[in-house]
């Protein structure tokens, strides 16, 4: 299923990035591609926010680094999993070193047919967000990066591997127990998920289950019939 071009992620034009680093000639080129929600995703999400007492963002946080675990032990990806497995991350440090870069990733013929699908967009979308001193390398660049881009199929085995007890021990096992209902901890891997997880708290929808339950607002406007209350209890607002 690796080989199936079918099983390509999507890749949009905006989603391509460049950020400089401050003072340097240096910078991280970040793809961001697009993958299938999972049918049991729901499930899986409540699982696991139970087992942190209702926290969701937490929740939904530990879901994705056991998921990029699941998958960077079964390939050879570098790829983070975000947005409850609705997003694949993949980040370059620009200039590429070839001293250190595999050589395989200097060209686009080892490329599995679900890479060499992405590499037109890539090209194209890297030369339009790298500095014009890198554009030369804009075809080396994409190659290196689809090499580091899983399909669909991976990204779906590596979350049907991930079970509850997986995510709870992704918290365990970091000592630093990170305040994650503000903001996740500054740490290599959950610094890169930080923003996509300030996207997830504007946008993941509630559970359709929460429907049937009014708010504690709706009810005591309901009974007292004087408006809504001043103090709103945690859990009901999203």
């Amino acid at each position: 299923m690796r080989h199936d071009i079918n099983q390509a992620l999507n890749l949009y034009s905006d989603t391509v990035t460049y950020q400089p680093t401050a003072g340097t000639d240096h910078g991280t080129l970040t793809i961001a591609l697009h993958a299938d929600r999972q049918p049991t995703s729901w499930d899986l999400w409540n699982h696991v926010t139970e087992q942190f007492d209702g926290d969701p963002f937490t929740a939904s946080l530990m879901i994705d680094l056991a998921i990029t675990r699941h998958l960077q032990e079964r390939t050879e990806s570098s790829a983070l999993i975000t947005c409850d497995a609705q997003q694949i991350q993949i980040h370059v440090p620009l200039p590429l070193d070839f001293t250190r870069a595999d050589k395989r990733t200097s060209g686009s013929a080892h490329l599995a047919p679900h890479q060499q699908a992405l590499l037109p967009a890539l090209r194209s979308s890297i030369r339009d967000v790298v500095p014009q001193e890198m554009r030369a390398q804009a075809d080396t660049i994409a190659a290196h990066a689809a090499a580091q881009i899983p399909s669909q199929a991976e990204v779906t085995a590596a979350f049907q591997r991930t079970t509850v007890t997986d995510a709870v021990r992704e918290f365990t096992n970091d000592t630093r127990h990170p305040q994650l209902r503000q903001e996740p901890a500054e740490s290599a891997t959950t610094a890169t998920l930080r923003d996509p997880m300030k996207t997830l708290r504007r946008s993941f929808p509630a559970h359709p289950s929460t429907a049937l339950t009014p708010s504690l607002e709706a009810a005591q406007a309901t009974t007292s019939n004087t408006g809504p209350t001043a103090h709103r209890q945690a859990g009901h607002e999203r």
